[in-house]
């Protein structure tokens, strides 16, 4: 005797595939049409198993309470059938799309930045969100270009007023910006030390030019003292034959 299973037809139903956070969201796992004894219908995500029963019981259903990180989750309703220790199954499968307000990132928009005066630097202020947040920011009461790279100068100092918004909501954030610049006592000490080497300079300079005229004089001296010693005994060798 040959026994034939058929794989049931399974509907799956989120109560509403679009839902805003901390609502109530109902997903249903359903077979279409009666199905063989033995079956087992489950309704399950990547992680884990949600719930589990016999299709005998028709249907299947898991309440949730949608948050941020259930966006775009992935929900899975399916059959199992165990025949000769194999699995054979069914699975259909539908995405919840989870709306929620604006939340400044902390990784792209820091409540402290550190710029260097000279460099170009670019201000990113990013939020998270569905939809997408618009995000602007404001300097001292005029709109400042996020995303734009800029020549950083003194000026660029200061706070930021920045908000993000979307149709759920808003989120807002003071950003402080320093910017980094040389010193008054630092510039002093780099003039005291450049004035330092410009005397040691001076000194060494001073110092090679003085040695170099004593070794002139030296070699002039023993010059005077050659030709006088030549002299004399060109004296001697003339007073010597005139005998």
């Amino acid at each position: 005797m040959v026994n034939v299973f058929a794989l049931p037809k399974l509907i799956l139903q989120i109560g509403s595939s679009e839902a805003v956070v901390n609502q109530t969201v109902n997903i249903t796992c359903s077979a279409d049409g009666s199905a063989s004894p033995g079956f087992k219908m489950q309704i399950v995500d990547a992680a884990k198993t949600l719930a589990s029963g016999n299709i005998n019981e028709h249907f299947l259903q898991y309440a949730m309470i949608a948050q941020q990180e259930d966006n775009k989750r992935e929900f899975i309703c399916q059959v199992i059938l165990i025949i000769d220790g194999q699995a054979k199954e069914r699975n259909i499968s539908q995405n919840l799309t989870v709306f929620y307000a604006p939340k400044m990132d902390d990784s792209s928009c820091p409540q402290t930045w550190t710029w260097k005066k000279g460099s170009t630097t670019t201000l990113t202020c990013s939020a998270l969100g569905n939809p997408t947040p618009t995000v602007q920011c404001w300097k001292d009461g005029r709109l400042y270009n996020i995303g734009e790279p800029q020549l950083i100068q003194i000026e660029h100092g200061g706070i930021y007023h920045c908000n993000a918004t979307n149709q759920y909501g808003f989120d807002v954030r003071d950003v402080t910006i320093h910017v980094e610049s040389y010193q008054p006592y630092i510039i002093a000490i780099i003039c005291a030390i450049m004035g330092i080497a410009v005397v040691v300079f001076l000194i060494y300079l001073k110092r090679k030019i003085y040695n170099n005229k004593k070794v002139r004089k030296y070699h002039l001296s023993k010059r005077h003292q050659l030709r006088a010693a030549r002299k004399s005994e060109l004296l001697q060798l003339s007073e010597f034959h005139n005998q």
